[in-house]
């Protein structure tokens, strides 16, 4: 049986404070471990030393005392702590992180961003107060929003609502015995999530997002290179001008000396693989005597400069004022018909940028299927597999599930996940961590207590809540799960025969714990067993956790896609949208173009940011088990049409043509601008300064793996390297 892990994504490196085993969790647990066999407790030798021997206190005093002044030095400078962190990535980049074919490098990078601290400085007011100031960073949405994702479905009667549902639970099964899936199956347009239009300034015109104008058919504002260079200046890395030369016919990646090199790149740099093939195949009619450039970023997210229009965008149609640059922010961050930007990743759900457009993620379950059905109009074989998931009532091998009433009755009633602990939206959301055993648990464990070690951890971790990612939210959710079982199993059992039965029968609601990590080598390993979660075991905290199968994960009733580095998960969203259980979609501030396609309460029950509302939402499922089926059959069937010959052809041309046609057809070439009789080049020379933009692909696009890399893994921080490009540059071959 192959075991997989489908909420990876995306994988960090592991902060440096994880190689530090914390000495007061090690000796309360040696304390436990010898009551629990009859001997008299005595303080474990660290702790025996750290008592005996004052100058180890007087060494703690200084350490703590440095890390002080250095947050608080950092604090003092502006951008000091972004300036350590990339310094940090870079290195991370260059020297620790192995790329290929793992899709884990932007979350590498991210962790590694995380790693410059293992101390939290802010009190748990201070982060609840941050967390209230910056509300829409923090929850990407307005109160109206959040109550619209968190609010349940309208209330009908029960027996009404029941037999509807079961009834059309039943119908819509039948009839895909039947008839087969895609015959019955409604025409699927995606959805815009996207505000449609935002008034400016000028009541007199109105600004409206390109991803809009792309779904109506409408064309994009025309823009030229020297738009594209403004561009440069919202990014910090991963973007480049992708340009097609003519005399060479050629593509070449241009990459700014402004932008720092992160892991992300590599993300960067498969996604033009495949741009570059596609664009050859699909539109050789635009490679002509002309020059062509486009505005191209990818990763988790973009990349973006969080300024303070990005931190306080507001999401609604009300002017807002930041309190620094008193600047209107009512029209989103980027000027009005400023030249599109095709991102291979999540992007914000609210258009923070007009002018960003949301592309396929550069995954084997995406991009490169597009490829594949360009190439030879055939579904790539990960599609194919999630294509295949039900079929004949098998989803797996030995389970059978054909969407009766009683095989629903038959899941396992719990919400479970399995996946690797990293952060979330890193760069936006700082405040967000994870906890570290020095600082948040070891204060508050007492081993004299005759409370278990398991609920002082839990208590301890309430308090920092706020500040945690969500996927350490979910965590808790379990831990307060298991302990609320355990208590109901101890006040009700009436000997230890009963207790052990009634364990067997009364499951805890939520079963999310992380199947995997990121070793000290930057390796994803598995959490059970490994000396960084030793001391999460021994206190029989949920951290740590099995890894489970596919055929595992399909005898479960409710499953969750929390997100990950990026705010999403690109392949266990479909993935578990396949099973026959019904999906918790977490609906973060950022999105997947998949995510157009799937309605609210139709193919998924939406839960909010911060998890407020799981256990309520799990609830109404486990009280309306027809109407949780019926949910669960059409995200079934949705992601079975999608991977099918017709929904992968639709999806295709909504997804990538059609955007990749608008942007190319708003291009207007130099010979047509006021900088007519100079080259593409002398142009970049003019605005950008000459050697600051620099090659780092070249491409024919006349296969999918026609690119030659013109940079390694170090990117621009190996001085060789420089000095090659700056030679190519030399010969015509960049900028």
């Amino acid at each position: 049986m192959v075991t997989v892990d489908i909420d990876s994504t995306a994988c960090v490196a592991p902060p440096r404070h994880r190689r530090r085993t914390n000495r007061r969790v090690r000796a309360s647990l040696d304390a436990t471990d010898s009551s629990r066999n009859d001997r008299s407790p005595k303080p474990s030798p660290i702790m025996a030393l750290f008592e005996g021997r004052r100058w180890i206190t007087t060494a703690c005093l200084v350490v703590a005392l440095a890390l002080t002044l250095s947050s608080s030095f950092n604090s003092i400078l502006p951008g000091s702590n972004l300036d350590w962190n990339r310094r940090r990535l870079v290195r991370t980049g260059a020297g620790e992180q192995q790329h290929g074919s793992s899709e884990d490098d932007e979350e590498l990078a991210s962790l590694a961003m995380n790693s410059a601290t293992s101390v939290d400085p802010m009190t748990p007011q201070e982060i609840e107060e941050h967390l209230e100031l910056n509300r829409v960073l923090m929850e990407g949405m307005d109160d109206s929003e959040i109550e619209g994702v968190t609010a349940l479905p309208p209330a009908t009667d029960q027996g009404q609502e029941d037999e509807e549902g079961a009834e059309g639970a039943d119908a819509e099964a039948e009839a895909e015995k039947s008839q087969g899936v895609t015959s019955t199956l409604e025409s699927h347009q995606p959805i815009n999530t996207s505000q449609k239009s935002i008034p400016t300034n000028n009541s007199n015109s109105i600004k409206t997002d390109y991803e809009s104008l792309i779904s109506n058919s409408d064309p994009l504002p025309t823009y030229d290179l020297p738009a594209l260079l403004s561009q440069i200046n919202l990014f910090t890395n991963t973007f480049v001008i992708l340009i097609y030369d003519p005399p060479t016919d050629a593509f070449y990646a241009l990459y700014s000396k402004k932008h720092y090199w992160a892991s992300s790149v590599e993300k960067l740099i498969r996604s033009l693989y495949s741009v570059t093939y596609l664009i050859r195949n699909l539109f050789a009619d635009r490679l002509n005597n002309q020059e062509l450039a486009v505005a191209v970023s990818a990763g988790d997210y973009p990349a973006i400069k969080v300024t303070d229009c990005v931190r306080l965008r507001s999401r609604t149609a009300s002017p807002i004022e930041t309190r620094r640059s008193k600047t209107s922010t009512s029209n989103g961050c980027s000027p009005q018909n400023a030249p599109p930007i095709l991102h291979f990743g999540s992007t914000f759900r609210h258009q923070v940028f007009q002018n960003m457009i949301s592309m396929p993620m550069p995954e084997p379950h995406h991009l490169k299927c597009f490829e594949e059905w360009a190439s030879n109009r055939q579904v790539c074989a990960q599609r194919k597999r999630i294509a295949r998931v039900g079929e004949n009532g098998l989803f797996g091998e030995g389970v059978r599930f054909d969407w009766s009433a009683a095989d629903w009755d038959g899941l396992i009633p719990q919400v479970v996940w399995r996946g690797t602990d990293f952060v979330y939206l890193q760069t936006l959301y700082p405040e967000l961590g994870r906890p570290s055993l020095d600082s948040h648990i070891a204060p508050h464990l007492d081993r004299q207590s005759t409370i278990n070690l398991k609920q002082q951890a839990l208590e301890a971790l309430k308090k920092r809540k706020a500040g945690l990612v969500p996927r350490w939210k979910a965590v808790l959710h379990t831990a307060q799960a298991e302990l609320d079982v355990q208590q109901k199993i101890e006040k009700t059992g009436r000997n230890e025969s009963e207790k052990r039965r009634m364990k067997e029968r009364i499951l805890p609601w939520a079963n999310i714990k992380f199947s995997h990590y990121v070793s000290e080598k930057g390796i994803k390993a598995p959490t059970k067993g490994s000396r960084e979660y030793k001391m999460w075991e021994r206190m029989d905290f949920p951290a740590v956790g099995e890894s489970l199968s596919i055929e595992d994960l399909a005898k479960y009733r409710y499953h969750i896609d929390l997100g990950g580095g990026g705010g999403t998960t690109w392949s266990g969203t479909i993935q578990k949208l396949a099973l026959p259980g019904v999906l918790f979609h977490h609906v973060t501030p950022t999105k997947d173009y998949i995510h157009g396609y799937m309605k609210p309460w139709k193919h998924y029950i939406p839960v909010a940011p911060d998890l407020r509302d799981l256990k309520e939402k799990f609830d109404w499922a486990e009280a309306h088990p027809n109407q949780a089926r019926k949910i669960a059959r059409q995200g079934t069937k949705l992601v079975r049409y999608l991977s099918s010959e017709k929904g992968m052809d639709e999806t295709f041309h909504k997804d990538f043509v059609e955007p990749m046609r608008a942007v190319l057809d708003a291009y207007v070439p130099v010979s047509k601008t006021e900088y007519r009789g100079n080259t593409w080049r002398k142009v970049i020379m003019e605005i950008h300064g000459q050697g600051n933009m620099l090659p780092i692909l070249k491409c024919t696009g006349k296969s999918a793996n026609s690119c030659e890399r013109m940079v390694g893994k170090g990117g621009f921080y190996d001085p060789a390297q420089i000095r090659r490009l700056e030679n190519a540059v030399a010969v015509g071959h960049g900028i």
